[in-house]
Formats: C-alpha cells, sequence, structure tokens
C-alpha cells in the first residue's frame, strides 16, 4: 500500500512464505486502508480472496474464500471486487461473478447479501449485474459500480436505492468515490 499524494511508501507487505496453514497471499487486486487505520483489506480477484492485515504486525488476522476455488457456496467468492469493513465490524464485499453484494460478520462468518446470486442483470437491490465496488459517502449511503449495463447506483446498505444511472461515456464503471469541492 502506497501514500499517493506523499509519493512516499508506508508499508511493503511480502508474505509469500511462513503463513499459518489455509493461509495464502499472492498478488492482491485492491488494498484500502480501514476507517481506523489498523488495517488493510485486500482483495485477490484472481485467487477469490479477501483478508484482512493487521498494519503493526503484519499478520493476516482474517481471510475469506477459496484460494484459486471460485464459487457461490458458503465460504466462496467469486472474483471478489471491492471489500470495505463497516462501522459495525462487516465485511462488504462486491462479489462481482456471484452478483451479489455480501456481508460478512468476520466472527461468525455468518452472511448476509442484496443481490441474488447468479442474477446479473440491474435491479438494485434485489438483483446487481456484477457489482464491483461498494464505497461510502459522507450521508451514510454507498456508490456501487455494476459492470453489467454500467449503472452506478447510490444507496443505503438496507436496499434502499436512491438513484441508478449510466455515467455518459463510461463503459466500465469501477471503484467510484464520492468527489466533494469541500
Amino acid at each position: 500500500a502506497s501514500c499517493a499524494a506523499q509519493r512516499r511508501v508506508r508499508l511493503v507487505y511480502r508474505r509469500t512464505r511462513g503463513l499459518p496453514s489455509g493461509q495464502f497471499f499472492c498478488r492482491p487486486d485492491r488494498v484500502c486502508v480501514s476507517a481506523d487505520g489498523r488495517s488493510l483489506l485486500v482483495t485477490e480477484s484472481a485467487h477469490q480472496l479477501v483478508s484482512i492485515i493487521d498494519i503493526a504486525t503484519r499478520k493476516i488476522t482474517f481471510q475469506y474464500g477459496v484460494a484459486w476455488r471460485g464459487g457461490s457456496r458458503k465460504g466462496y467468492l467469486a472474483n471478489p471486487g471491492d471489500a470495505i469493513l463497516l462501522k459495525d465490524g462487516r465485511l462488504l464485499i462486491a462479489d462481482i461473478k456471484n452478483c451479489r453484494l455480501l456481508f460478512l460478520n468476520t466472527t461468525t462468518i455468518r452472511t448476509s447479501q442484496l443481490g441474488t446470486t447468479g442474477s446479473c442483470t440491474h435491479r438494485p437491490p434485489s438483483h446487481f449485474g456484477s457489482p464491483n465496488g461498494a464505497f461510502p459517502m459522507k450521508d451514510g449511503r454507498y456508490l456501487i459500480t455494476e459492470i453489467n449495463g454500467n449503472w452506478v447506483d447510490a444507496m443505503t446498505l438496507t436496499g434502499k436505492v436512491s438513484w441508478s444511472v449510466h455515467p455518459p461515456g463510461v463503459k466500465y464503471p469501477s471503484d467510484t468515490n464520492e468527489v466533494s469541492s469541500n
């Protein structure tokens, strides 16, 4: 992970050996810092994994998915996009090929979701066209990006959709963030 604005590396994480049995770390696709600044949320889309890394100890404290095996059963992901840690401690994962937003309690490993697994059409919150991003907005809503159909949605995590739009000239909406002049 790096601090692009200051153009200096803050942490280099190379952990290919010495991981506990059952843990894998290969090639991160996306890395986000948790709101409290203590953890990295790492998505490995090609390897079907989402990991939480404690910055202080540099250890993987949580991992979800089955390495190199995509799927929709409990414990599996299919090309996970972004993952963010919510204020209540759950992980929110945009599970692209399963066409769902997955909510994961990292303590109990219980999941819930928005979207219908395997139904990849745009009708949020019951169906998503391959969601690949979910980012918080200042007002508590989230921006959800959908690959199929090129959609960007603003909605609450309870499923109330405020609006959906095809951004003009955008053929692949990905990793949308709220931009403000403030």
